[in-house]
C-alpha cells in the first residue's frame, strides 16, 4: 500500500452510500432553497484521487446547508456510519466503553459546565480584588478565542501523510467532517475537554500563580460559549440576523471551502487572518 494511504482507509459500501444520499436529500428539502451552484471536478480526499459532482443549496433564510453528493464516499479508521439514516453516526472504536467516550449529550454538557464553571470562579476568588479578577478573566476569555482559531486551522485540519497522526486528527475533528450533524459529536466529548483544561489551567498557574486562575476561568467561559454556538450552528434554526451570520460562516466552512471560516464564536479572526470564504465557488 502507497505511504499516503493508512491501513485504516475503506470505502463505504454501496448501500450505506445511498442511505447517507436519502438523508441530505430529505434534509435539502426541509426549507426553502434558493442559491444553487455544482462543482465537478477531480481532486483528492482522504489522499485518494476521484471524480466527483456535489451540488449544494443554501437557504438564504437560516444559512442552513442542503447537499446532493455524487462521489465515492470515503472514511478512515474503519470508521462505519450508522444504518439508521437519521443519526449518520460514525463508529470509531470497536469497544462500547472507548465509542462512549467519544458522544456526548447537550444535557450532559449544560450539568459538567454548570458545576465546573463556578468551581473555577470559586477557586479563583480572593486572588485578586474584583476589578482585576474580571479583567484578567475577559482577557482569558480573549485567549480562548484566538486558541480557537489556531487549534481549528493547524491542529484540527492538519494535513499529514503520517498514519498515526492521521488518525489522530480524524478522531479530535475528521469525523465531524464526514457526519457534521450527528448531535452527540457537535460538542466536545469530556474525554477531551477535560484533559486540555487541565493542561491550560496548568500553564496558567505556571506562568501567573494564583491569578492565573482568573485566566483560566475567561478561557473556559469562552470554550463553552464556542461548543453551544457551534452545536446551535449545526442543530438549531438560529433567526436573529447575528445568528444567521454565524451559522452561514460555519455552513460555508463544512460545504464550501474546510481550508476557510475557521472561527465559530469570533468570526471577525477570519478576516483579520485572511481566511474568510468570500465566494461560494470552490
Amino acid at each position: 500500500m502507497p505511504h499516503d494511504r493508512a491501513p485504516f482507509l475503506h470505502i463505504i459500501s454501496q448501500m450505506q452510500q445511498k442511505r447517507y444520499k436519502e438523508v441530505m436529500a430529505r434534509r435539502a428539502a426541509q426549507s426553502p432553497w434558493e442559491t444553487n451552484f455544482v462543482s465537478a471536478g477531480t481532486g483528492t480526499y482522504a489522499h485518494h484521487s476521484m471524480q466527483w459532482t456535489d451540488t449544494v443549496n443554501i437557504s438564504p433564510y437560516d444559512g442552513t446547508i442542503g447537499l446532493t453528493v455524487d462521489r465515492p464516499y470515503y472514511s478512515r479508521m474503519d470508521a462505519m456510519p450508522s444504518l439508521d439514516p437519521t443519526s449518520q453516526r460514525i463508529r470509531l472504536f470497536k469497544s462500547e466503553k472507548l465509542e462512549r467516550l467519544t458522544l456526548i449529550s447537550p444535557r450532559t454538557f449544560a450539568v459538567i459546565w454548570a458545576v465546573l464553571l463556578p468551581a473555577i470562579a470559586w477557586s479563583a476568588w480572593g486572588t485578586v480584588g474584583p476589578l482585576t479578577g474580571l479583567g484578567l478573566c475577559l482577557a482569558g476569555l480573549l485567549v480562548w478565542t484566538l486558541f480557537e482559531y489556531a487549534m481549528h486551522r493547524y491542529l484540527f485540519h492538519w494535513e499529514t501523510k503520517v498514519p498515526v497522526l492521521q488518525a489522530f486528527v480524524f478522531l479530535m475533528h475528521g469525523n465531524h467532517h464526514e457526519a457534521p450533524n450527528d448531535p452527540l459529536r457537535s460538542l466536545m466529548p469530556l474525554s477531551a475537554s477535560i484533559p486540555i483544561a487541565t493542561g491550560v489551567w496548568a500553564i496558567f498557574a505556571m506562568l501567573f500563580g494564583a491569578p492565573g486562575t482568573w485566566l483560566f476561568l475567561g478561557f473556559m467561559v469562552g470554550y463553552v460559549i464556542y461548543d453551544v454556538v457551534h452545536y446551535a450552528a449545526h442543530q438549531w434554526p438560529m433567526q436573529s440576523k447575528l445568528a444567521q451570520a454565524i451559522k452561514r460562516h460555519h455552513m460555508r466552512h463544512h460545504y464550501v471551502d474546510e481550508t476557510g471560516n475557521y472561527s465559530i464564536s469570533a468570526i471577525f479572526w477570519d478576516r483579520v487572518f485572511g481566511s474568510k470564504i468570500h465566494s461560494l465557488k470552490r
